[in-house]
């Protein structure tokens, strides 16, 4: 780019694409309204302006409206605020698979934490959820799901709809149960307790439900099976070593985790040539999007 003529500006943030509208009522694009260290300026383009500003991940206001499920969380890097989604809107846009995004799950009071001081969450949980000797149960102490699987078939299990009583999530709150073998690498948020009962209590989980859901683990864990959700089944899950093992170590562990999303799959609707479409599929003369800015999915 800069071997080119091209200039690279930091601390430039664009606010603004500038346009003109079209006898047919289309919008073509100029330039750019920016503002860098000296103040406002506006840059034009000679063959087009290319939005690669990245998803929605920090907008929650956004996620809340557009993604299957509440993710309150984040993985994703914190200049991702859907600003460029936005402004292809006002361009005239049209949006695509704005519902999806790649997720994870995460030690919730730390990433409480880290967001307020303006941070992504961490991969900790991912990376902890399938050991030997740990479960990840909702608040009737039942398990939802394999938690050796890939990181974004793991998040969308969450979501399952309970429509009766409370009208939720069923698997919202979750928490991360284990023994002695796994302690929580989350650094708030952790209870330890002698037995799983005394445990549940601590939680809010459901203590006989726990308790069962624990024994049922552990007789299939010993044989090496999973016959609810055929955990260590696959080659992905046994990829780092060993899944299955009883919890049946005090003291055991208990810590909440929750959905979050890695990075938003939706943005501007674009054809095989990168080109911004509107509603009815007309071109957005002179605008381009691509990567996550861009509604293509992954």
């Amino acid at each position: 780019f800069e071997a080119a003529g091209g200039e690279v500006l930091t601390e430039t943030p664009v606010t603004r694409l500038v346009t003109r509208l079209l006898d047919d009522g289309r919008q073509e694009v100029l330039g750019v309204e920016a503002t860098g260290p000296d103040g406002p300026l506006r840059v034009g383009a000679n063959r087009g302006v290319l939005l690669a500003a990245g998803g929605f991940d920090w907008d929650f206001e956004m996620k809340a409206h557009f993604l299957r499920g509440p993710t309150n969380f984040t993985i994703g890097h914190p200049g991702n605020t859907g600003d460029g989604i936005r402004m292809a809107q006002v361009a005239g846009a049209d949006l695509r698979n704005m519902n999806e995004c790649w997720g994870g799950v995460v030690f919730v009071e730390d990433t409480k934490a880290l967001h307020a001081e303006g941070n992504p969450g961490t991969i900790k949980h991912m990376i902890q959820r399938r050991s030997a000797g740990c479960i990840t149960v909702n608040r009737y102490g039942r398990r939802f799901y394999n938690e050796a699987s890939d990181y974004d078939s793991a998040w969308r299990p969450f979501f399952a709809w309970e429509n009766w009583g409370d009208v939720a999530c069923a698997n919202l709150p979750a928490f991360q149960i284990s023994d002695k073998k796994v302690k929580p690498t989350a650094k708030a948020g952790v209870q330890e307790a002698d037995t799983v009962a005394e445990l549940a209590e601590k939680l809010g989980v459901d203590p006989d439900g726990l308790a069962a859901q624990v024994d049922r683990f552990n007789e299939h864990a010993l044989l090496g099976e999973d016959p609810d959700f055929h955990r260590g089944e696959s080659a992905y899950d046994t990829e780092y070593g060993m899944t299955l093992a009883p919890l049946d170590k005090p003291p055991f562990y208990g810590v909440e985790v929750a959905p979050a999303d890695l990075g938003t799959c939706g943005g501007a609707r674009v054809n095989g040539d990168a080109q911004v479409l509107g509603p009815t599929g007309q071109i957005v003369e002179r605008l381009y999007a691509s990567g996550n800015n861009a509604g293509v999915g992954g």
